[in-house]
Formats: C-alpha cells, sequence, structure tokens
C-alpha cells in the first residue's frame, strides 16, 4: 500500500491558531528559594506556564501523548467514540494536524484500535494497530431476524439489567457498534458477538509527515499469536522498528491463557521481519537513545535496567545493562536521561550513574501524580501532559517548565513538609495553597521516594524530623511516629493557634479525635480523616454491647465445638498480635515510660496464644471466611469502619444481627481510631503562623462552591462534617444504590437506620486508643521473645520477664 495518500481533509493546518501562554496565579516560581540544586551548590529557580487555545482535537479522550522535539503527538477519539486519530501539534509555531485516522467500530461488532507508535527523527510515524474481527463460523445459531426486544431481553436476563437501565445503556453505550453509516442498526450482530470467538489481528502502518501511509503490512507472529499486547516501540537511526511484544492464546473454552513470550520484533524499513530479540521477562518499555539505538527497559535481579538492544545479533546486551531509578524517563543528551523519582525530575548520568535533581514537580506546583508524560524542547524547556480526574471528569493541561533567575522568583518565606512518601492528597493541598496566596511556599522533601529499602526510608524519615532544624511540618507515616516526635518534646502545641484561629474552634472538631492527639496535654498532631478499626461478631455469641477482656474472648471459644475459629488462619503469632492490639495500654504508661509485662495478665495473654496452631496451613480446598461466618465455624473478623453499608453485607452472612465487639482490653469499646494523613509543626520551624495558614486549610468548612463530591477515605474529624455524613447515610440513593457481594453472598444495600447511625456515632464518640501507637521495635521485642515460649524452650513466665526488661530499657531510651 506504499504511496497512498490520504483524505486531504485529515490534514489540517492551524494558520490561524494564536499560541498563547497563559500564566496561572500563584506559579511565580518553581521553590520559592529554597529546592532544586545544582551539582555545584547553586539553587536553581523554575516557571511553569500553561498553553490555552489548545486544538478542538485536544480534548478529554486524548491519550497516548508523546513529545518529539518541539512537536506533541497524542491519538483522540470523536465524540462518539466511533473514530479515532493521531494528531502532531508543534507546541513553538501552533501547527497542528491530523496524521492518521481510523474508525474504532465498522458498525457490525468489530473493532480496530492504536495499540502504540513512535515517532522518528525525520518526523515520519510509525503505528501498530490492532483489530479484533468477530468470526461468524464459531456460532451456529441464526441471529438475522433479531429485534431492540431480543436485545434488550438478553441484557435483562444475562446482565441482570432493568428494562429501563437496559435500553438507556444500549442507547448510550452499545448502539453505535452496531450501527452503520446509514444509520441502521443491526441488532442480530450484537446478539452474534456475545457468542462468537473474535480473531486478533495486528499490523504495522507508516505515515509521513504529510499523512500519506508509506507502507501497510500485516503481522504474523505465529500459532500462538491470538492475542497480541503492545508494551513499548520505538525506531533507531537506520529506521528498524522495535515492537516490545507479549503474545498468548486461548484455551478450549475461548479464555486467554498467557503463554508468557515476551520478545521484541524488529521490522525493517521496508515493513519486513528482521527477526526477534528474546526477552528475560517483562518490557516495560522501549526508549529510543540520544545516539540512534534503542534499548529496552525491564526489570532484573538488580532492579530497573535499561539494555541496549544488538538488532545484529537479535539479544539484549545484558553485560552492557544500566541500572536506572525507574522506567519513566525522557532523553535529554546522549550522556543523560531525566528520571522521575517521586515529585522530583532527576538528571542520571548513564556514564557514572550518578543522579542531579534537576527540578521538582511539586515546587512547580505540579502534583507528580497528574504528570502523564514529558519531553525536552529545543529550546530547553520541559513540556509535561498533565492529566487530573476528579469530580469534574478529567481535566488535561499542557506546562512548559522554564529555568529563570532567581530575580524573577517572589520573595516567599519557605516552608518544608517532611514526609515519608509525597501522596496525591497532601500534594494536592500544597499545591492549592501555593498558589492562593504568595507570602509562603510549601516544599515537600521526600526520604521514601527513591529509597530501595523500606526500613532505610523510616530511619532516614525518622532521624531527620528529630534532629533536622530545617524541617518545618512533618506528615507522619504512622502514628508511632507522631508519638515519638511528640515525646521528644519536638511538636508546637496546637491548641495555641487552633484557640487563636478567628474560622476555628476546638469545638469544630470531634472530642474524641482531638483526646486522641494530644500528648501530655498538648494537642501534638491532627489527622485529615480517620476510621474505625474494630472486631465484629454475631451478637448472639459476643453480646449487644461493645468491649470485652481476653478472659471473655477465652470464654467464648471455650463455649464452641473444638476447630472453631476466632478469626480466620489464626496462628499464635498474629493470636498475639490480636491480642495486644490494644493490650499494650494495658502494660504500658507511655506518659512516665513505665511497663508491667512482668504481670500475670500478660502471662494470660501468652498462655491464650499458645492455644492456636504453631503456623496456619493453607489448603486449596479450604472454605471461605464467609462460608465459616455463616456455619458458625469463624466468630469474629477484623472491620474498618468507614461507612454505613459494609455492615449490612456482615448482617447477611452471620444470619442476624451483629456487635461491633473490638479487641479485648481492660476498659473502653475495643475499637481504635486510624488516623490519615498525619500532620504536626515542628518546635523549630522558622514561621509557625505561616505553618499553621497552610494546616489550616485541612479544617476550614467547605464552601457551597466546593460541593460534596470531592472524594477523601475516611470520616472527616470536623464534627458538621461528620454529622451530615450520618444524616446523609440515612437517605436514600438518588443514583439507585448499590449491591456489596462477597463470596456466594450479596447484598443490596439500603439507607442506614437511624439505629445504625446510633451504633457508629456511640463507637466513634467513645473511642480514644489509636491504631499503630505501637511501633514496630515494640512489637518485634513481644514476638522475639514469646517465640522461646511458643516452642517450649521457657516458661511464659521467664518470656514475661525478659520482655519487660527489654520493654523498659527501649522506653527509657526513646523517651
Amino acid at each position: 500500500m506504499g504511496g497512498t495518500h490520504m483524505n486531504r481533509s485529515l490534514w489540517r493546518k492551524a494558520v490561524a491558531l494564536t499560541l498563547t501562554v497563559a500564566m496561572t496565579a500563584g506559579l511565580t516560581a518553581c521553590g520559592g528559594g529554597g529546592n532544586s540544586t545544582s551539582a555545584d551548590g547553586n539553587k536553581r529557580y523554575f516557571k511553569a506556564d500553561y498553553l490555552s487555545d489548545l486544538p478542538d482535537s485536544f480534548n478529554d479522550t486524548t491519550s497516548n501523548i508523546q513529545f518529539k522535539g518541539d512537536v506533541m503527538y497524542y491519538t483522540s477519539s470523536n465524540a462518539d467514540y466511533t473514530k479515532s486519530g493521531l494528531y502532531s501539534y508543534n507546541l513553538i509555531t501552533g501547527e497542528n494536524a491530523q496524521l492518521y485516522e481510523q474508525a474504532q467500530s465498522d458498525g457490525s461488532g468489530n473493532s480496530s484500535w492504536v495499540s502504540g507508535y513512535t515517532v522518528a527523527d525525520s518526523g515520519e510515524v510509525y503505528l501498530f494497530v490492532t483489530k479484533n474481527q468477530m468470526d461468524e463460523s464459531s456460532v451456529t445459531e441464526d441471529y438475522s431476524d433479531a429485534t431492540l426486544d431480543d436485545v434488550l431481553s438478553y441484557m435483562a436476563d444475562q446482565w441482570g439489567y432493568s428494562d429501563e437501565d437496559a435500553e438507556k445503556d444500549w442507547n448510550d453505550y452499545y448502539a453505535k457498534d452496531y450501527t452503520d453509516e446509514d444509520g441502521n442498526v443491526n441488532y442480530g450482530r450484537f446478539l452474534l458477538a456475545q457468542n462468537a470467538r473474535f480473531i486478533q489481528t495486528s499490523s504495522i502502518l507508516k505515515v509521513d509527515t504529510s499523512g500519506n501511509i508509506a507502507f501497510e503490512q500485516d503481522m504474523d507472529l505465529g500459532a500462538n499469536a491470538e492475542n497480541v499486547s503492545c508494551n513499548g516501540i520505538a525506531v533507531d537511526k537506520e529506521g528498524n522498528l522495535y515492537l516490545a511484544l507479549n503474545t498468548w492464546s486461548n484455551n478450549d473454552s475461548g479464555n486467554s491463557v498467557s503463554s508468557d513470550e515476551y520478545f521484541t520484533l524488529v521490522i525493517g524499513e521496508d515493513g519486513s521481519q528482521k527477526g526477534r530479540i528474546p526477552s528475560d521477562g517483562y518490557t516495560s518499555r522501549l526508549v529510543g537513545l540520544a545516539d540512534g539505538t534503542v534499548a529496552s527497559i525491564g526489570y532484573g535481579d538488580a532492579g530497573c535496567e535499561l539494555r541496549p538492544l544488538d538488532v545484529g545479533a537479535m539479544k539484549e546486551q545484558t553485560d552492557k545493562a544500566i541500572e536506572v531509578p525507574s522506567d519513566t524517563v525522557s532523553v535529554l543528551d546522549e550522556k543523560n536521561l531525566l528520571v522521575t523519582e517521586g515529585s522530583s525530575v532527576y538528571k542520571y548520568n548513564l556514564d557514572t550513574k550518578e543522579k542531579e535533581e534537576f527540578f521538582s514537580w511539586m515546587d512547580c506546583n505540579i502534583s507528580s501524580s497528574s504528570v502523564s508524560s514529558y519531553g525536552v524542547l529545543s529550546d530547553g524547556r520541559i513540556a509535561a501532559y498533565l492529566q487530573n480526574w476528579n469530580s469534574n471528569g478529567n481535566q488535561t493541561e499542557i506546562a512548559l517548565i522554564k529555568e529563570v533567575d532567581a530575580s524573577e522568583v517572589a520573595d516567599t518565606v519557605n516552608l518544608t513538609l517532611a514526609c515519608m512518601w509525597t501522596g496525591s492528597d497532601a500534594e494536592e493541598k500544597v499545591i492549592a495553597f501555593n498558589k492562593s496566596q504568595d507570602k509562603y511556599h510549601i516544599t515537600m522533601k521526600s526520604y521514601g521516594d527513591g529509597a530501595e529499602e523500606y526500613e532505610d526510608a523510616v530511619n532516614s524519615f525518622n532521624t531527620a524530623v528529630t534532629s533536622d532544624s530545617n524541617i518545618d511540618l512533618v506528615l507522619f507515616n504512622d502514628y508511632s511516629q507522631a508519638i515519638n516526635f511528640a515525646s521528644k518534646g519536638l511538636n508546637v502545641d496546637l491548641y495555641g493557634l487552633l484557640d487563636k484561629d478567628t474560622e476555628l474552634s476546638r469545638d469544630d472538631f470531634l472530642p474524641n479525635v482531638l483526646t486522641a492527639c494530644e500528648y501530655d496535654g498538648k494537642l501534638a498532631i491532627l489527622p485529615q480523616t480517620f476510621t474505625l478499626q474494630t472486631v465484629i461478631g454475631k451478637a448472639d455469641d459476643v453480646g449487644t454491647t461493645p468491649g470485652w477482656t481476653v478472659s471473655d474472648m477465652k470464654a467464648l471459644i471455650a463455649s464452641k465445638p473444638e476447630g472453631t475459629q476466632l478469626f480466620w488462619g489464626m496462628d499464635r503469632t498474629s493470636a498475639l498480635t490480636a491480642l495486644m492490639s490494644l493490650g499494650y495500654n494495658d502494660f504500658i504508661n507511655w506518659e512516665d515510660a513505665s511497663c508491667n509485662f512482668d504481670s500475670q495478665e500478660f502471662i494470660d495473654v501468652l498462655d491464650f496464644a499458645n492455644m492456636f496452631p504453631e503456623e496456619f496451613e493453607y489448603r486449596d480446598d479450604m472454605e471461605d471466611s464467609t462460608v465459616l461466618l455463616s456455619q458458625g465455624k469463624q466468630l469474629l473478623d477484623t472491620y474498618y469502619l468507614s461507612d454505613f453499608e459494609q455492615v449490612q453485607m456482615y448482617r447477611a452472612i452471620f444470619g442476624g444481627p451483629t456487635t461491633f465487639i473490638g479487641y479485648p482490653t481492660s476498659e473502653g469499646n475495643g475499637a481504635m481510631l486510624s488516623l490519615n494523613n498525619i500532620i504536626g509543626i515542628s518546635n523549630s520551624c522558622k514561621d509557625v503562623d505561616g505553618a499553621w495558614q497552610f494546616l489550616r486549610t485541612f479544617y476550614l468548612p467547605k464552601k457551597s462552591s466546593d460541593g460534596d463530591s470531592d472524594y477523601t477515605y475516611g470520616f472527616s474529624i470536623r464534627k458538621d462534617d461528620f454529622e451530615k455524613y450520618c444524616q446523609n447515610a440515612m437517605k436514600a440513593d438518588s443514583d439507585g444504590g448499590s449491591t456489596w457481594g462477597w463470596g456466594e453472598f450479596e447484598v443490596e444495600i439500603q439507607p442506614a437506620t437511624q439505629e445504625d447511625v446510633d451504633q457508629v456515632k456511640d463507637l466513634v464518640y467513645n473511642t480514644t486508643a489509636v491504631s499503630g501507637a505501637v511501633s514496630d521495635d515494640i512489637t518485634n521485642i513481644i514476638n522475639e521473645e514469646a517465640a522461646a515460649y511458643f516452642s517450649g524452650q521457657k516458661s511464659a513466665e521467664d518470656v514475661a520477664k525478659i520482655i519487660q526488661s527489654r520493654m523498659q530499657v527501649y522506653l527509657s531510651e526513646t523517651k
């Protein structure tokens, strides 16, 4: 098909298109004075500008964005998703063109799509196109006379649709795929498609810069390649095309079975297959390097590797593999890649294997989670495609980031927020705050992004937040870190700031959450949201009042037939963990750093845990929890309370009323708060009022324009928001509700009853214990020494004394 010319209407130059750059308020500069630092120790400053007046083809359906030189390439669909195209857009001149168009559906159930593409230095585009063709011979039944009623009946009978929903979804989602250009609907093809076998085929196309198809070549990948996944595509300086493929076949029932055949297919300049390069496992992407060669990126024993491809020998040059920090890379020059780790972009030298921070997305007020792709323009700017999913749908932007002189940077107070990892929730809050004013700038500093081992990240973070005077705010990964921070007197008392605030007061918050966040009478931290962690059981077994002791739990299991489980799969170690989830409060006094693990009460805990098997032996033929709970063979289950829906599922499984009985403890309801996004202000903070101005944004009342659609996991710690959530839970869902399923059980969720709400509110308002208060160090001490008792090497009394001694030393050293 060489030389075929595409429809001239597909080629459109944006002569009248004016390329404008819109500065976003608050995006004065990356960093605000304390951020990216070059190898010579000098600070570097960046600005992020945004493009407006993008082409109409750049819309909510846009995907597969690539940057090549000054040109952005992308695919997008028309409004009804019947056609898709590949477009180019010059970010400097504004020139826009459609290079390729295809029908996504042919009106009879067959479909096609662009699985991948790459752009050569010349601007020519290579596309890997996949088609699904219906094999009519695989179905013997005749559907030629089918009507709309037949289609709707099928959707109701096979998919569980109501009559109304079936017709709506048919019109909204399915009809277009079975409607020809004249508007004729082929209902029989729809029914045929539900029963037919589909044959997948693939082809390669080469399209020049004017939209001409230079060649189109069908691919023959062998008998086992009934299905193909293209994981990467690149072209070298000789015009050879590389395709990182995974092929697999179907079993007799028509289900896909991966053959785990991974390879890179090499296609010559004329479209002929030159050979296959075997891949050692999954290739995440292919990269065209600055010297015109191609390398694969995959994961080996040493981590993420860049492996040069030898087209002559048809092999990966594993002996020349280069370890890289991640597979998110962009080629900067012959010696350097740009590599994304967390919220930062690093310049990674391929020779020295050293990395240097280039700039931070966060310091440009861009959430790293929104960056889908980026590239380097000819003038040195970074072009980034940003994609944000929120209540308003999929919002896309193109940001242009450039390095600027320090004189162009607004004079702001830079505050450092230390964190283990840069999560999207915190990033969004930081970005919103930085954009809202120009007096302060929050910089997030991560100690976990890029760390090879979790323990390394934890140790680095803990050391920094307890010793680095340049840290102003701390986003803790768990509650034990926050307690350790507060026990050293490193926190600012937030009550002093809250009590001076003109828009917030203590009365705005759930009082039990404030109590849980106190240390030594001071408000050490505040979380953004919380959930409850508790234990649920059948009311006939555990009673109707939350809260019980270890003795109560022992009595329950003793009353049941042999073989009855408390929790699914519980062994001695997990039993001890469950017993100690709240038990630490009975044995540790945090205020004076004392403990009493040598007491008879703790010895009883060890004895009870020792009743369970040494190890839980899982078998494939075991019944799952839903069956065991429904038959009384399992009595309890761990419950994470964040809504009013899940309990309805458990009532159906237990076959009657349930109780949030909780973990065993000498006092209280046995529930624990799980705090999310825990933040404190360091007593070394350079501007405490500025830090509070940021922290308070988490808790200000919602404006009416904010709506209720922004999702955050868990309950709000604002009293009015929590009460509103409880009231809304008793209202019928305007969308018709939802259905929960687990195992053989399925429940249509109903509005919560007043009894449901009262039960949860009683639990919430009377819970001050916090999940995660025990550090891994404490848990490890208990488990390490208890193992000697469980194995029969030592008595429970001796083990309790050893734990008491070790724990007292630990508490004294960490206070």
